[in-house]
């Protein structure tokens, strides 16, 4: 089912300030196919590895699956606090980036876009209702074409892509895999444009790429479990001054590093 909700035009909006992010979650993909293949866009941002999965061995350890990892991306709390355990599971018990956002900033126009739907429709539906503009279970091109007109207005804009994840449960490493991941790299390139005309406006933009899992064994066609490998994940930021210098990093610094970008601390 296609699901789009717009609540305002688009092209209306009422400045809040210079601060803006586009947060961009590519679902599925290894941390260290980025070092293998050709991503000159990305590369123009700074990689550093991250990890998911929670904390092994503790109450916040969560299956590397796509439920506990957007939720974990857009809440910066692990399982324990967000029970969001599998993909089969109803609304986050904590507030996502979208409430606090909205509860922050009221005015602020605020956009969700997600190839994969449940993101929106099932771990956030509450949170998701605020925003002005909310895109669920489209291909990853229709969801890139949405943002991009979206970003000539949003404060902050979510775009999530699964062609990447889709590709590694149907082939896993293999070459339609390393294709999604390089179409990804164009459309983050299409995207980084779009964020240069704003900046070149006078505003301040946080641009950060992440994903919600890597991938199981040699073949990569599963994820879930606690191996290193499925643990693996990755942000990537034309801010790098903002990231602690820790690493790898927990997916849960995401959601602390789009709210002081906002709030300028």
């Amino acid at each position: 089912m296609v699901t789009l909700v717009n609540t305002a035009p688009y092209f209306t909006r009422i400045p809040v300030n210079t601060r803006k992010t586009l947060l961009i979650g590519l679902d599925g993909v290894q941390f260290h196919c980025l070092h293998a293949l050709a991503l000159p866009n990305l590369s123009t941002l700074t990689l550093r590895e991250a990890y998911t999965g929670g904390e092994r061995g503790t109450r916040t350890e969560q299956a590397t699956d796509s439920g506990p990892g957007w939720s974990t991306i857009l809440t910066g709390v692990w399982v324990d606090q967000h029970a969001v355990g599998s993909n089969d599971d109803g609304e986050s018990a904590w507030p996502s980036l979208f409430h606090q956002l909205h509860s922050d900033y009221p005015d602020a126009l605020l956009v969700s876009i997600a190839a994969w739907g449940p993101i929106n429709s099932q771990f956030f539906p509450g949170d998701t209702a605020t925003l002005h503009h909310v895109v669920n279970n489209l291909s990853d091109d229709a969801c890139v074409t949405a943002a991009l007109a979206h970003l000539d207005a949003a404060d902050f804009l979510f775009l999530q892509l699964d062609a990447p994840d889709a590709a590694g449960h149907r082939v896993g490493f293999g070459e339609d895999y390393f294709n999604a991941i390089q179409m990804a790299d164009r459309q983050v390139g299409q995207l980084m444009e779009k964020v240069a005309q704003r900046q070149a406006q006078g505003e301040n933009w946080l641009v950060i790429v992440t994903t919600d899992h890597g991938r199981a064994g040699v073949d990569g066609f599963d994820h879930g479990g606690q191996s290193m490998q499925e643990r693996a994940a990755f942000i990537a930021t034309n801010r790098p001054e903002l990231l602690p210098a820790s690493a790898p990093l927990p997916l849960t610094a995401i959601a602390s590093l789009v709210l002081s970008h906002h709030s300028g601390a």
